[in-house]
């Protein structure tokens, strides 16, 4: 399996004056949280010199973050995990994975009544689950963990400085290459369309990665593990709005041995098993919608990201918000979003179960006549 944050086009415009209604329309801020690194003014990364700068010390904390590389050395990872949440399946949960290479790796995850395991042997998929679709929170573990920080060279990139406790860190906004430099930096702070970043220069640890607003992974190496010249973090804790919905614990992280490698062959129900849909995203897509008339007669722009997993037809299978500033909006964005339909994104491998992070953007009433 293999995670990528994407951009993809937009979608499900009411017509086309409300996304021309969008450039000049004024847009709520987002909303305050501990870990909103980017509060204040910051550099529109323009000159090439500074932009390989920055993405080389980018590029650092990535890599140390990313396990999965090619001729990465083997290894077998264990993990416990608590999670919580508007979502269909919570509690304790473990997670472990043996990876020999790209070609032959076997992972095994349990969450509550969930259980799965998967296994790539010979260039085949065996899948064995409990239900048709990976927990989105097992989803966000591997992302947290196993692909963290994806982002492209060709996006608008913004830098800026922030202290998270003692330590100062270094963050990066990205967003699609198209946006405007002058828009995105007229005002301080960020903006709803970008992703978030953070990095210790010194270490070139990553220590805080935001796929949209609202949502907040924080990496923590106190006792750290050492692997092969990766630094890994003992726990990692996912915050919506300030509320913990994962707390994740990294139990071990080794050299496996020869009885998990020889798990690495297929055997009893895994011989048989076939391929179920893997795993893709996360997306970021923009929905438009005219503001309800709960929400009152605001002439502004008034965003709430919902976070979905997507199956293979294009329907939703879990769905979550991650504002909560109007109980109106919100619950007015959950049903939209729901009762959707998404378009597949594609993906090399063909990914059928997809996380999206879906930015509704509720029009003031003069905009969406």
């Amino acid at each position: 399996m293999l995670s990528r944050l994407r951009f993809a086009p937009a979608l499900l415009l009411l017509t086309t004056s409300l996304a021309l209604a969008q450039t000049t329309l004024h847009v709520v801020p987002i909303p305050a949280d501990a870990l909103e690194m980017v509060t204040g003014r910051s550099k529109v990364v323009d000159d090439a010199q500074e932009r390989a700068t920055v993405f080389e010390l980018l590029e650092r904390a990535r890599q140390n973050a990313m396990l999965q590389t090619g001729g990465s050395a083997p290894y077998t990872m264990k993990v416990s995990f608590e999670a919580a949440g508007d979502v269909q399946y919570t509690g304790s949960g473990t997670m472990q994975e043996t990876w020999r290479s790209a070609s032959n790796w076997r992972w095994t995850a349990q969450l509550g009544g969930y259980t799965q395991t998967r296994l790539l042997a010979e260039g085949r998929t065996h899948d064995l689950r409990s239900n048709d679709f990976v927990p989105m929170r097992v989803q966000m573990v591997r992302d947290a963990l196993l692909w963290p920080m994806w982002f492209s060279p060709r996006a608008l990139a913004r830098v800026a400085p922030a202290r998270l406790g003692d330590s100062e860190v270094l963050c990066g906004l990205f967003s699609r290459p198209s946006n405007d430099p002058a828009l995105m930096s007229s005002e301080p702070g960020r903006r709803w369309v970008e992703t978030e970043f953070c990095m210790e220069p010194r270490s070139s640890l990553l220590r805080v990665d935001s796929s949209a607003p609202g949502i907040y992974t924080l990496y923590d190496y106190s006792d750290a593990i050492a692997f092969h010249g990766h630094t890994i973090p003992r726990s990692v804790t996912v915050t919506e709005e300030g509320r913990t919905v994962l707390t994740i614990h990294v139990d071990s992280i080794s050299a496996p041995t020869e009885q998990e490698l020889a798990l690495l062959k297929p055997s009893g129900q895994l011989q048989t098993a076939g391929s179920l849909p893997g795993l893709g995203g996360p997306y970021r897509i923009p929905q438009y919608a005219p503001a309800p008339q709960i929400a009152g007669q605001n002439s502004m722009v008034r965003p709430i990201i919902v976070h979905a997993i997507v199956g293979q037809d294009g329907r939703v299978l879990d769905a979550e918000a991650l504002q909560h500033y109007d109980p109106g909006l919100t619950q007015a964005a959950l049903d939209l979003v729901r009762r959707s339909t998404y378009p597949p994104q594609g993906g090399e491998f063909g990914f059928a179960q997809r996380e999206y992070f879906i930015n509704v953007k509720f029009l003031p009433p003069a905009a969406s006549k």
